[in-house]
C-alpha cells in the first residue's frame, strides 16, 4: 500500500467498510511492480523480457515508473505471499485482475524454456504456462485464505481464457464498451 496516500495503509478504509457491513477488495495488476517496491526490488531477475527488452510500464496513473513482472517464474511465489500478507493485515478478500497479457516473455531465466529454446518456443511456453500459474495463484490462495475471491478481468485481446481458471476463480466480461470490437 502506497502511504504516501494512504497513511494508515489502508485501515481507515477497512474500517469504514466494516462497518457498512461491505469488504475490502483491490484492483490491481499482478504483473506490474513499482521500480522501489519491495516487489520489485526482491525479483528483478523476474522482469518479463521479450527478445531482450525488459517490460517497462513507465508511470502508471500516481505511481512511480514500474515494470512487468513474470508470474511463470519464481515471482508467483513472491507474489501469492502478498496476497496472503494483504489479507491477514487488511482483511481483503476480494482481487481483481487486470492487464494480465499471455504472450509476454521469452526470458530464457524463467520457467518457461531454457537458453537452448528458441525465443519463439519460450514465448509459446509462456502462453500456456501464464494460465497454469494463474490457477496454481488462486489454488494456494484458496487453501490458506478460503475466503478470497479472484476475478481475471478478460475483456481485451490477449488475456489467457480457459476453463482451468474458471475452476478456481472467475472472469470478468463486464468492461466491455470501450473495447467492444475487440
Amino acid at each position: 500500500v502506497n502511504t504516501d496516500f494512504f497513511a494508515d495503509s489502508l485501515k481507515d478504509i477497512k474500517n469504514k467498510l466494516d462497518s457498512y457491513g461491505m469488504k475490502l477488495g483491490l484492483w490491481l495488476n499482478p504483473i506490474v511492480a513499482a521500480k522501489t517496491s519491495e516487489v520489485y526490488l526482491n525479483n528483478p531477475d523476474c522482469v518479463i523480457s521479450k527478445d531482450g527488452t525488459k517490460s517497462y510500464w513507465g508511470k502508471i496513473w500516481e505511481t512511480e515508473e514500474s515494470f512487468g513482472m513474470c508470474l511463470v517464474s519464481r515471482y508467483s511465489e513472491f507474489f501469492i505471499q502478498k496476497l496472503i500478507e494483504l489479507n491477514d493485515k487488511l482483511g481483503v478478500t476480494y482481487f481483481k485482475w487486470d492487464a494480465v497479457g499471455q504472450y509476454d516473455c521469452n526470458s530464457h531465466l524463467h520457467n518457461h524454456g531454457a537458453v537452448d529454446n528458441t525465443p519463439q518456443e519460450r514465448l509459446e511456453c509462456y502462453s500456456y504456462g501464464i494460465g497454469l500459474a494463474m490457477i496454481k495463484i488462486v489454488e494456494e490462495l484458496s487453501k490458506r485464505c478460503p475466503e478470497i475471491i479472484v476475478d481475471f478481468d478478460v475483456t481485451e485481446g490477449g488475456r489467457f481464457m480457459g476453463l482451468g481458471f474458471l475452476s478456481v476463480g472467475r472472469f470478468f466480461l463486464i468492461n466491455n464498451g470501450p473495447y467492444f470490437s475487440d
